[in-house]
């Protein structure tokens, strides 16, 4: 183990500032956290400080006037506050710090300054992993959403006013407590089930989704659920073999779940590639048969291999749930014989997402 007292280490990334965490609409989900490098206490390297170079640490103090004997000048004292402590640990640092909730994120003041004197807080998320109620464990930065950035912008500190740092810290809001945050990617970013490591970086699966496309998925608000079942035989083809990814996204302004399924999957009479799309206002079940439609589904019945799915069946007043999806399945230039490129876009995004 190691300890560290000054945190300008850990201060780089993107900052943003109370009022811009107060007008956000609505914070994404940070299932994608392990594959963010900025989501880890860490810098992934030197040109990360390239913007926080006139940062500077200042633990708080106080000051005390010593009286001196025979009628001499006092002599003013200073001596340190309680400070923060970090602790390295091979699964995370464990932190004791002052931290306080604004607009339901987790800040931990970590006392250093700007030229302009304003304080630096660290923005923490929950790990989607974390398993140990009692060692809370946290991703630092969160993408968040606000009516002037679409789609959601990514921060990693907040840019607090002077009343956080030295010479004291006497804030009410805030409370000191112990929390452990992963300060380096584990060995595999790939945190979902095996289908999706397989579907994802696979040469040789029938499917395929590239990582990025996959993100663009998530900055529109779509996560893969956690789920998620298949049956699909990665050997042969077979009529059991059918791929079902369920997105998730949240609708705020409805409060509930909604949820697209996209089915994938090889004929066994035809050997062709076959894929629809289906939506739900409850999760799907995935214990159910996927049946499809020769005539439909095939993509080589598809213009230019892409076709556009509906849900106006969940389109209400004060929903926004009223998407034009196109799911598109092109030859991958990597095994263009036997692999598919999946792509989904929206009718009111011209930007490829998936």
């Amino acid at each position: 183990m190691e300890l560290t007292t000054d945190t300008s280490l850990f201060v780089w990334g993107t900052s943003t500032t109370p009022d811009g965490l107060q007008s956000a609409v609505g914070y994404c989900d940070i299932e994608r956290a392990h594959a963010d490098t900025d989501s880890f206490l860490f810098a992934p390297g030197p040109s990360a400080f390239k913007e926080s170079s006139s940062i500077s640490y200042e633990p708080p103090r106080t000051m005390k006037w010593m009286i001196q004997p025979n009628g001499a000048r006092p002599i003013a004292v200073t001596s340190l506050v309680k400070i923060p402590t970090f602790t390295i640990a091979p699964y995370a640092v464990h932190a004791h710090v002052p931290v306080l909730e604004i607009s339901g994120l987790t800040i931990a003041v970590i006392f250093c300054t700007t030229p302009s004197q304003a304080a630096i807080g660290l923005i923490l998320t929950p790990c989607p992993m974390r398993s140990d109620p009692s060692r809370p464990l946290y991703h630092t930065g969160g993408r968040l959403a606000t009516p002037n950035n679409n789609p959601p912008s990514r921060f990693r500190i907040c840019l607090l006013n002077s009343a956080f740092h030295a010479p004291s810290f006497t804030d009410s809001k805030s409370s000191w407590k112990d929390v452990y945050i992963t300060h380096l990617p584990p060995p595999s970013t790939d945190i979902g089930p095996v289908l999706l490591k397989r579907v994802v970086s696979s040469l040789s699966a029938p499917f395929r989704f590239s990582r990025w496309e996959m993100e663009r998925l998530q900055e529109r608000g779509f996560y893969l659920d956690s789920h998620l079942t298949t049956t699909y035989n990665w050997q042969r083809s077979s009529s059991d073999s059918t791929i079902a990814l369920v997105f998730k996204k949240r609708d705020e302004s409805a409060k509930r779940d909604l949820y697209m399924e996209i089915l994938l999957g090889q004929c066994d009479s035809a050997g062709s590639h076959w894929a629809s799309i289906q939506f739900h206002d409850k999760r799907p079940k995935t214990s159910r048969s996927f049946g499809h439609s020769c005539l439909e589904d095939h993509v080589s019945e598809w213009l230019n291999g892409a076709k556009t799915f509906e849900a106006p069946q969940l389109r209400t007043e004060d929903s926004d749930w009223s998407y034009t999806v196109s799911l598109s399945l092109t030859p991958c230039p990597m095994n263009p014989t036997q692999t598919r490129l999946v792509k989904v876009s929206f009718a009111n995004d011209q930007r490829s997402i998936a």
